[in-house]
């Protein structure tokens, strides 16, 4: 994958979804073996996010939740934003 393209958090997300309490470092080393090294994420309200810092945002937003170095599926993975919910 071009190591320049913005990953949707999405894609994050489901990952979690797929294999609830993955550890983080786990996740870490998939999202790289998948989308490469210098991977960067966006979101309908913040882009240009390191992994870490993806993972705050969607804790922040129940999307995630982070646990003993574990993630977990959140709340809705739907994007809430101009008051109408969607996934992307």
């Amino acid at each position: 994958m071009n190591n320049t393209e913005s990953i949707h958090g999405h894609e994050v997300i489901h990952m979690v979804h797929s294999n609830p309490g993955t550890t983080e470092a786990d996740l870490a080393a998939k999202v790289a073996s998948t989308y490469g090294e210098n991977a960067t994420f966006h979101a309908c309200s913040g882009d240009g996010m390191s992994l870490s810092d993806l993972l705050v945002f969607l804790a922040e937003r129940d999307k995630v939740h982070r646990r003993d170095g574990k993630v977990f599926p959140g709340g809705s993975p739907d994007c809430d934003h101009d008051g109408e919910d969607h996934q992307h």
